[in-house]
């Protein structure tokens, strides 16, 4: 019961990210360019804030019902879909936090391309594991 109740919330948040990074990655990021840049920190400040009140929620989820897959069944699926969203954890604050907290400050042409081109390893592996996960479960 506990397994399956987890893997029903991993799957759900994982289908969720998937569908947020693939319109961050093909809208909203390079969208970025196209905002003025008298507007930009208050436009980047307004996106940080009210995409973590979608993505923090989901995210902890996703990492949360992963750890309790990989205590409750850990074979070789379950620590392959562990190894992936511990993946996204890592490239997210790695990698794009760092990018977002240098936007909020000023509009960079290059921070922006970074951005989007660091994100691309974080839209794979969701995608590698919403795959995955259709297939196995």
């Amino acid at each position: 019961m506990y397994f399956e109740i987890s893997l029903k919330a991993h799957m759900i948040s994982s289908y969720i990210l998937l569908g947020i990074i693939l319109l961050i990655q093909f809208v909203h990021y390079p969208s970025f360019h196209y905002v003025a840049e008298k507007d930009f920190t208050v436009f980047s400040n307004f996106h940080r804030k009210s995409i973590s009140f979608i993505v923090v929620p989901t995210m902890l989820i996703e990492i949360i019902s992963a750890g309790l897959l990989v205590l409750l069944k850990p074979n070789y699926q379950i620590l392959i879909l562990a190894a992936l969203t511990l993946g996204t954890w890592i490239s997210t604050f790695l990698l794009s936090v760092p990018l977002h907290m240098k936007l909020s400050l000023e509009k960079d042409k290059d921070t922006i391309i970074s951005l989007v081109r660091t994100n691309r390893p974080r839209f794979i592996m969701w995608m590698i594991k919403a795959i995955l996960i259709t297939i196995w479960f």
